[in-house]
């Protein structure tokens, strides 16, 4: 259940920072480009040539030219999945994002500077917020809207000026004296080191940006854990419930179209079913067992998938391999 709901916590965040990222991009492509005005020169005058107009003009399209390209490297956006999103000094950008790695902003940033699963390092001017989610967000100049690390600590240094609040949720706010805050600050510290979800970060970049549940990676001994701890469960409960194992696996294997299916209806309909109990109020009381017995339900089904696809080690032999052996 804790997975889940780190899993749907994990989606939605990120499904936010796409929509976020793409309505940044079609915003700045609706804006149109300034257009070369030039005035028309004046005909010429012993007291003003029209060499002299024409420099004039010459100077107005330099000045739109520079104003031209300060705004295109506004429209550029940093996005990478799985690495480190980097501003150097002395550029500009709409937007720096990371997911699955550290954002780190030393430049110019119109809108903000976020990062997913890493931390957040500004250094440069910001026109919005500094967000990290899972990470920590260290702040050290200008930043217009809010300086935000979920589950992680926010730093700010000596010539950090927050003009929003500043918040850190399941973390702490650690504040050089000579920082300046115009909004409020609020911190929600949480109990416990797994709080700010730091084991988890390698999981998330070493496991599910690579599309697999477990690696040999330092910081994933607790994945391993996790792993062999439910296959061991999975063992006993074969071993403490043979007969039943048997007879879900004979019927997985005699009749594999309808057991997938009914899974796969199980797996639709459970949301739809306690929808309907919260919503007839009566219902709502029989909600937390319906999930209990819904998880039990899950790792039994676990044990007889792990049956079928090891024989050998997990399911029990049948009557008919047990008289073959005897004979």
């Amino acid at each position: 259940m804790k997975a889940l709901v780190t899993a749907s916590l994990i989606c939605t965040l990120v499904a936010g920072v796409f929509a976020f990222t793409k309505a940044t991009v079609v915003a700045q492509e609706e804006v149109p480009a300034p257009a070369l005005q030039l005035e028309q020169s004046s005909p010429a005058t012993p007291s003003q040539p029209a060499v002299v107009a024409q420099l004039s003009d010459d100077e107005d399209v330099e000045a739109d030219t520079s104003n031209r390209t300060h705004a295109h490297r506004h429209d550029k956006v940093i996005l990478h999945f799985g690495k480190d999103a980097t501003l150097p000094a002395g550029e500009a950008a709409n937007a720096v994002i990371a997911i699955g790695g550290s954002a780190t902003s030393e430049g110019e940033v119109a809108e903000a500077v976020v990062s997913v699963f890493g931390n957040t390092h500004v250094t440069g001017p910001t026109g919005d917020n500094a967000v990290a989610v899972f990470g920590n967000t260290y702040v050290d100049s200008a930043v217009g809207g809010q300086a935000i690390a979920i589950f992680g600590d926010v730093v700010l240094g000596p010539d950090a000026v927050v003009n929003g609040d500043t918040i850190a949720f399941g973390g702490t706010i650690e504040r050089d004296p000579a920082a300046v805050i115009h909004g409020d600050t609020q911190e929600i510290s949480l109990p416990g080191q797994f709080s700010r979800f730091e084991w988890l970060r390698p999981w998330f970049q070493k496991c599910l940006l690579y599309g697999r549940p477990l690696a040999f990676e330092p910081g994933l001994g607790w994945a391993w854990t996790v792993a062999f701890g439910f296959l061991t469960f999975y063992i006993l409960l074969a071993l403490i419930f043979p007969g039943s194992i048997s007879k879900c696996v004979a019927t997985l294997e005699a009749h594999p179209g309808q057991s997938l299916l009914a899974a796969l209806l199980t797996m639709l309909l459970t949301p739809i079913a306690i929808m309907l109990m919260i919503v007839t109020v009566i219902g709502i009381a029989a909600v937390p067992f319906v999930g209990i017995a819904l998880f039990f339900a899950g790792l039994f089904g676990k044990a007889v998938v792990l049956a079928v696809l090891s024989p050998m080690t997990i399911r029990p032999p049948s009557s008919t391999e047990n008289a073959t052996a005897v004979a």
